[in-house]
């Protein structure tokens, strides 16, 4: 149900109110692009004709209201319906690989990739949980980093070629981390990896028992 604010006027008196809501970027297409959505007196809300649902995609919504003098004026409200979750792929700068985890040097690590989604990326959600060991066996994870980065102004709504840096400086030691993409409706997406941030020379070492 499309539920609005109930509008006044002063010298008539509001009468009813009509309301219509329109597919963007439509015209050509198969689909319905457009529904008539009939007309309601004051506090009650607009339904879709039976049987309609609405498609994927960007809507305007209208509402116009009617005095009893027959004026009128409109109100619009844009919609986004987005059940398709983004795509997303993900690197992160790393020394090699040892045992299943990436080596890494750096204890703010950094990252690049690719967001594209059918409708509007939101942002990028970088989460870190630090696994605990005791004799060598993970025993539980912690989360020791959470961070979020919006899609920058002036980048493409549907592609975005990201690079991020962790703002956080991390503790040495082993984490679960994962990169998530979020659209505008806030579907998701995500990849994870199993990270090892070691200083410089504790990697070297690692690296040539992986080589020997």
């Amino acid at each position: 149900e499309f539920k609005f604010a109930a509008g006044s006027d002063a010298t008539a008196g509001v009468d009813h109110y009509a309301g219509s809501i329109s597919k963007n970027n439509c015209a050509g297409s198969s689909e319905t692009c457009s529904y008539d959505m009939g007309t309601v007196t004051p506090d009650t809300g607009f339904t879709l004709p039976t049987g309609k649902d609405l498609t994927e995609g960007t809507w305007l919504w209208k509402v116009k209201t009617y005095d009893q003098a027959g004026n009128t004026t409109d109100a619009t409200r844009t919609l986004y319906l987005d059940t398709t979750s983004p795509g997303i792929t993900a690197s992160i700068t790393n020394q090699g690989e040892d045992d299943g985890y990436l080596l890494i040097n750096s204890q703010s690590p950094s990252m690049a990739g690719r967001i594209t989604d059918n409708l509007i990326i939101d942002k990028l959600q970088v989460e870190y949980k630090k696994q605990n060991s005791f004799l060598g066996i993970i025993t539980s994870e912690t989360l020791a980093d959470s961070e979020t980065y919006g899609r920058p102004s002036g980048v493409s709504v549907t592609v975005w070629e990201y690079t991020y840096t962790t703002a956080a400086q991390l503790d040495f030691g082993k984490y679960v981390t994962e990169i998530k993409a979020f659209d505008k409706a806030g579907n998701t997406a995500s990849k994870t990896y199993y990270i090892n941030v070691l200083p410089q020379e504790k990697i070297n070492l690692l690296v040539v028992k992986e080589e020997g």
